[in-house]
């Protein structure tokens, strides 16, 4: 009986730690800190050393650069022990990891686009808004983004959400008490 419960404890070890195929996002609309949204990125599968993080900068159907990452302030990368990782901004929508290859989780806020000046104009249907206890518009490409060379995978996409906020628009939500869940198989949108 010991060898059966010693065995079955190593087993689930094993079988939980594999890596998932599925990027987790939890997005935090109950926690909105001046107009910005709390986003956490779990990688589907541990990078490469210099990973890319990259932001879409434009999406299909839209012939004009969105350059998303401008909206992105904050970010942070941990290991899985919850170290810090260093993180650079290396263009307009790239973030740049050193020691990807240790990257267990991305944390950073994101600045809607319906309150940018005219300089950083997003046409609304493209954009994202935070109007905390009123309304929330979360056009993905403006609230995560991908790893490069992990552009393919699912996600799981998780919102906490206020108690009295309604959750509508993609057919796939699945509805909870306080938070909701997409699971997308594509990203449409390009990088860089």
């Amino acid at each position: 009986m010991k060898n059966l419960i010693a065995f079955l404890t190593v087993f689930l070890i094993a079988f939980s730690s594999k890596s998932s195929d599925t990027c987790r996002i939890t997005v935090d609309l109950v926690n909105v800190v001046n107009d910005k949204v709390k986003v956490v990125f779990y990688p589907a599968k541990t990078p490469e050393q210099n990973a890319e993080f990259v932001m879409p900068s434009v999406i299909p159907g839209s012939y004009s650069r969105k350059d998303y990452g401008r909206f992105i302030s904050g970010i942070k990368a941990f290991d899985a022990k919850g170290k810090k990782l260093s993180v650079k901004k290396t263009g307009n929508n790239v973030f740049k990891i050193p020691k990807g290859d240790l990257l267990h989780r991305l944390e950073y806020f994101v600045d809607d686009t319906w309150d940018a000046s005219k300089d950083n104009y997003i046409f609304q249907p493209g954009g994202t808004n935070i109007d905390a206890g009123k309304n929330f518009v979360l056009n993905h490409q403006g609230f995560y983004g991908y790893l490069e060379g992990q552009k393919m995978y699912p996600y799981k996409i998780t919102c906490k959400r206020p108690s009295d906020l309604y959750a509508f628009g993609a057919p796939e939500i699945r509805r909870g008490k306080l938070a909701d869940t997409i699971v997308a198989t594509k990203l449409c949108a390009s990088g860089r």
